[in-house]
């Protein structure tokens, strides 16, 4: 079932039931939005043995739905970044720093394969390419002779949150569709369908931010609620504590980098919600100025960015992020 996004949706199966779809689209927006699953569910209505006639949606019951699900599927496929090839593994190395992962020219020319052959059992070959912004330049290059002579029975969609990383000339190959958060009553309603108590569904929308893929995390992993207030107490903790329990706290962060974006994300929520509670108020809510608040939100969203498309030392861009609060 698809949460919120319904203008993209239906732009979607109006054009295929015009027979005028595009043979590639650049869907972009946040992380965790659900532009990857809608792509996914478009993919499975299009094969669809018996997909319903009023809202487009697939059964999930019939061969090509199971197919799909289960990665199965002949005529699709899904490109993920990956991370360095025939390197030796180091373990604490790993663990101080983002890995690099990318999208590589191998891949790329996989999928133009793939893409120039006839369906075996549909009408279209399909793939997704998810976190399209780590395509690498020869990979970009690659994608390109396809996106200029496509195949008519080819459907490619590119997913990303940067997708100024893309060349300006793939990009103009690309039907792009834009998304954003979904509004807290949609989310609502999807989550009064489960067996939730009110508590809980005014709880998690409110603090998925309008993100599908969030509400889906927070569902299988309810734990996160409530280590995200320990977060919060752990952010108020950190400012009035030495410089070196904050860096031994930037260390313990950077020891388990899968948590970072997480955390990050939590204290840029705190913080605008402190930066919109001094502009309501005369006095400075826990002693931050909103030109102080500025510089940290902008601070944390770079390394957010850097943590997303680089290497970054994970350990030494926290410590900088320390030393402001």
């Amino acid at each position: 079932m698809l949460i919120g996004h319904q203008k993209q949706w239906q732009l979607l199966r109006k054009s295929a039931e015009l027979g005028i779809l595009s043979h590639a689209f650049l869907f972009w927006g946040q992380d965790q939005l659900g532009k990857k699953t809608l792509a996914f569910e478009f993919i499975k209505s299009l094969n669809c043995e018996a997909n319903d006639k009023k809202t487009g949606e697939a059964c999930q019951i019939c061969d090509s739905c199971r197919s799909l699900n289960k990665g199965i599927h002949p005529d699709f496929r899904l490109i993920e970044p990956q991370g360095p090839a025939n390197s030796k593994r180091n373990p604490e190395k790993e663990k101080s720093l983002s890995v690099r992962k990318e999208i590589k020219i191998g891949q790329a020319r996989e999928i133009t394969v793939f893409l120039n052959s006839k369906p075996q059992i549909s009408h279209f070959k399909t793939a997704i390419i998810n976190q399209a912004h780590l395509l690498n330049k020869e990979s970009q290059n690659s994608l390109l002779k396809t996106l200029e002579e496509p195949s008519g029975s080819a459907i490619l969609f590119l997913i990303t949150e940067y997708p100024e990383m893309l060349s300006a000339t793939l990009r103009s190959r690309l039907e792009g569709m834009k998304f954003f958060p979904v509004s807290k009553q949609e989310i609502e309603g999807y989550l009064k369908n489960g067996k939730l108590e009110e508590k809980e569904i005014k709880e998690i929308s409110e603090i998925c931010w309008g993100r599908p893929g969030r509400v889906i995390d927070l569902l299988n992993n309810p734990e996160k609620i409530r280590l995200r207030d320990e977060i919060i107490v752990k952010l108020d903790k950190l400012r009035n504590t030495s410089l070196s329990l904050k860096f031994q706290y930037a260390k313990d962060l950077a020891d388990n980098p899968k948590d970072v974006r997480e955390v990050l994300e939590i204290w840029q929520r705190q913080f605008r919600n402190i930066f919109l509670s001094n502009l309501k108020s005369d006095q400075l809510k826990e002693g931050y100025s909103n030109e102080k608040i500025n510089k940290i939100l902008k601070l944390i969203q770079k390394i957010d960015f850097l943590i997303s498309t680089t290497n970054v030392n994970l350990r030494l861009a926290l410590e900088m992020l320390m030393m402001e609060l």
